[in-house]
Formats: structure tokens, C-alpha cells, sequence
């Protein structure tokens, strides 16, 4: 008897933590990852310097001077002989540095609360632009804004209420296209088939879509700001975007494994929210992608998730080696690594995949001088391909 008035109150508590996880699930992810960003940021273990060790070449890796310590990061600028870093949740200093607090109070009615509201900050021309999230009891949506000359690109509608909504998943890859630029937007939904998940596959949104601007739009005030020209559709949450010789590649997370290494052509659909190599977190299936008249599967999938989050083409030394094939670097948060991958464009294959263990997170990749290649990690500073050997 006595365990059974032991075991009823358990199972209460059990369905009653159950009932707390399934509906606050987006705030508690927040709060655990607030924590674990909060601890890496002021408790990483110092590195100078590391030597990765490849098959056939060594990468020697340096610390960038004077950034020592970096938060996830939305953009690495390059200006004179600095680096700006911008980071995610400091949206006081993009706000300080471009000077708009005046311009985003007369322009927004709604506040810039999200935790986490920075997702891009490019160069592009000489103007900075940045792609900030707001999200407050009334207003869901995302803008792109140049901060330089305080001109509002895009704005996307209000989201309609709803548990799933979480901005973690909008990406913000970008790379020049053309004479303009595209920009991936994800879907901001931490749930399974739900309707805002769903938005990637409808034409009438801009979410789960690579996005193309002319250079205009950049520089001169739009008369409709809702408007938005789709390059592709049906991605989940797409981190990386790389134009190398009129190639795009464009890396995204999957759900429960399944990040896409994808090829984009402008007009296709790449599956989402239908379609994944991953399964999804409350155990459902989605369906194989394969290559039809509406889909387009991705050239490489990684299971399990390495948490895919940045591409940038090869240093020469390495081009030239891998010639006449693409040779791209790939950067991961979850597995803390680098991936050579060696690509052949024309059938759409991919090669080879070298990884490069780092032994902390890669977030952004950004190319100093002709040859350079530096990249921001979640904590530990912002560090320098110093050096290639080939062996």
C-alpha cells in the first residue's frame, strides 16, 4: 500500500514534467543554451596556436590577436587593418557602432527582444547589411536592413502565433550572385510538420528559401518591402551559402541527422519539411529525398549531424592539387571539425571528405586577403589559417 501512494505521486510528476517539456520545450532549449554559451564564453580553455595534421598537408592554425573570446557569431568584418566581430546577442553594439537606435525606434513598432536577434551581418559594396529578428508578444518577423545608410531591404509578414516558433532555425547564408545576392532564410519552427515548417514550400512566404536581391535593393529605399524573389525552396535551416565559379553550394542542418551538402539551381525545391535523410525528434519519418521533377535530393548527407555551419572555397595550394575539381572547407559546430570535401561540380558528386578534427565549434568563415582564410568558434576567439604544408 504505502508503495502505491509512493508511485502515484511520481507518475504525476512525471506527466506534469512531460506536459512542462512539450509546451515550453523553445524556452527551455533557450535557457540551457543561454547557460552553455554563457560558460564557454568566459571559461574557455586558452589556444594560440594548433597544427592539424591532414593525409597529405598540414594546417597551421593561429589565434587573431586581441580576440580572445567570442560569442556564436552573426559576421566577421573586415575593416582597414580590423576585425569586427558581431555577435548574435549583442545587439547593442551593432546598434552603437552604426548608430540606430533613432532609426529602428521610427521605423519598428516592436522591440528587439529575442535573445539571440543578430543572424547576418555581410559587406557588401562597401555598405554593411545585417538581417535582425524580431520577436515580441505581437510581432514575429524578420528584417534586412542597410545599416549604412539606414534603408530597410525586406521585411517579411507577421508570423501567425504558435508553440513551434523558434528563430534559432532562420540560417542567414549568404554569397554573391550575379549582379546582386542571395540570402537563405530558414524556417523558424522546433516542431514536426507544423504550419509554420510548412511555410518552406509555399511560394507565398519567404521562409525555408534562398532568396535573391539585386544590387538596388540594397542601396535604395524599395517601395514594397514584403517583396522577395525566390532562387530556391524547401530548406530547413540553411547555415552556408558559397558562389565558387558559378557553382552555389549551400550547407544546412537536418533534423535528427541528415545536414544537407546541397548544389542549388535556381527554381528547385530541395524537400522540406517532407523530405530528409534525418529523422524527426519526436520519432516520425520523413521520406527519402530523391531526385524527380519537383525535388532535388542534396549531393551529401552527413548521419549522424555534424551541425553544419559555414563553406568557403580552398586556399590555391590546395586548388591546385584537387584541380580541375571544386576544393571547398567546411566548418561544423557539433563536431568541431573542419571537412575538406573535393567536388566534382559537372556530376554533381562528392570525392572525397577529409575531416580535420579543430576540438572546439566553427561558426563563420571569412577570407582576410586573396589567400587568407579566418573563422570565429563559439568561445574560444577568432583564429588564422597561418599556413599550408603539402607534404
Amino acid at each position: 500500500m504505502k508503495r502505491f501512494y509512493i508511485i502515484i505521486p511520481v507518475l504525476i510528476l512525471s506527466y506534469l514534467s512531460y506536459l512542462l517539456l512539450i509546451n515550453y520545450r523553445v524556452e527551455i532549449r533557450n535557457l540551457i543554451v543561454k547557460g552553455y554559451n554563457h560558460f564557454i564564453l568566459y571559461n574557455p580553455i586558452p589556444i594560440d596556436s594548433l597544427q592539424v595534421n591532414a593525409n597529405s598537408f598540414v594546417f597551421k592554425i593561429k589565434i587573431y590577436k586581441g580576440i580572445s573570446k567570442t560569442n556564436k557569431t552573426a559576421g566577421i568584418l573586415i575593416e582597414g587593418n580590423k576585425i569586427l566581430v558581431f555577435e548574435q546577442n549583442n545587439i547593442e553594439y551593432l546598434v552603437k557602432k552604426y548608430n540606430l537606435k533613432r532609426f529602428l525606434r521610427d521605423r519598428f513598432n516592436s522591440k528587439i527582444n529575442d535573445y539571440e536577434p543578430i543572424k547576418q551581418v555581410f559587406n557588401y559594396k562597401g555598405d554593411i547589411i545585417c538581417l535582425l529578428v524580431f520577436n515580441d508578444e505581437k510581432n514575429k518577423f524578420i528584417s534586412i536592413l542597410n545599416v549604412t545608410r539606414k534603408i530597410e531591404v525586406f521585411r517579411s509578414i507577421n508570423l501567425p502565433n504558435s508553440s513551434t516558433i523558434d528563430f534559432n532555425g532562420i540560417g542567414g547564408g549568404v554569397t554573391i550572385y550575379g549582379d546582386g545576392v542571395l540570402l537563405a532564410i530558414g524556417v523558424p519552427s522546433s516542431g514536426y510538420n507544423d504550419n509554420i515548417s510548412n511555410l518552406a514550400r509555399q511560394k507565398s512566404s519567404p521562409f525555408g528559401k534562398v532568396l535573391f536581391f539585386n544590387a538596388i535593393d540594397f542601396f535604395k529605399q524599395r517601395k514594397n518591402i514584403y517583396d522577395f524573389k525566390i532562387f530556391t525552396s524547401g530548406h530547413r535551416n540553411p547555415q552556408g551559402l558559397l558562389n565558387l565559379s558559378q557553382t552555389i553550394y549551400e550547407v544546412e542542418h537536418g533534423p535528427n541527422g541528415g545536414d544537407e551538402l546541397n548544389i542549388l539551381s535556381e527554381g528547385k525545391d530541395f524537400g522540406w519539411p517532407t523530405y530528409s535523410f534525418g529523422d524527426s525528434y519526436e520519432g516520425f519519418k520523413y521520406k527519402i529525398p530523391i531526385d524527380s521533377l519537383n525535388v532535388k535530393s542534396p549531393i551529401y548527407t552527413f548521419i549522424p549531424s555534424v551541425a553544419t555551419s559555414d563553406l568557403i572555397g580552398c586556399p590555391s595550394i590546395l586548388n591546385k592539387k584537387y584541380y580541375p575539381y571544386d576544393c571547398l572547407i567546411l566548418s561544423s559546430l557539433r563536431d568541431v571539425s573542419l571537412f575538406l570535401l573535393v567536388i566534382d561540380p559537372k556530376k554533381q558528386k562528392v570525392l572525397s571528405s577529409e575531416k580535420l578534427s579543430i576540438g572546439f565549434r566553427i561558426r563563420e568563415f571569412q577570407r582576410e586577403l586573396k589567400d587568407s582564410i579566418i573563422f570565429s568558434t563559439d568561445g574560444y576567439g577568432v583564429f588564422k589559417i597561418d599556413d599550408i604544408i603539402v607534404k
